[in-house]
């Protein structure tokens, strides 16, 4: 059997046609199907290394050091500076924002947080920052 042969026998069952109660199918969405999924699971395991990869990472800066992130914006016109601060004592983290404008400065503090995922979650909850915005100072 040559490569044509081959070819050929592949591509008759791509569009080989299946009848199913919603219409017709093909195998070649069969097959479109399979890459979709093998390539959305590859996608989702390689998000976890790296997700694991920064909270190690953050856990690992926090034992030794305060971490620190800054946000500009303009809010009606004015600019707005707001510095987060993430701090870990023993095995509870805590988030203060300040909010810098041109009239005044509010502070605003989380309550205590047990991980680095309850941190997360208050962060885009209630602040413009994300877990990765955060530098050793």
């Amino acid at each position: 059997m040559d490569v044509w042969q081959v070819v050929s026998q592949v591509a008759d069952w791509l569009v080989e046609r299946h009848a199913t109660r919603r219409g017709s199918t093909y195998n070649y969405m069969l097959f479109v199907s399979a890459a979709a999924a093998v390539g959305s699971w590859v996608v989702a395991k390689e998000l976890l290394a790296k997700r694991k990869a920064l909270k190690a990472n953050v856990s690992e800066a926090l034992q030794n050091e305060t971490l620190r992130a800054m946000s500009f914006a303009q809010e009606d016109g004015r600019p707005v500076k707001r510095t987060a601060t993430l701090v870990r004592q023993e095995e509870t983290f805590f988030v203060t924002v300040i909010r810098h404008d041109d009239e005044e400065c509010v502070e605003s503090s989380s309550e205590a947080l047990h991980s680095l995922d309850d941190v997360d979650v208050y962060l885009r909850d209630h602040t413009p920052f994300i877990l990765a915005d955060f530098r050793a100072s």
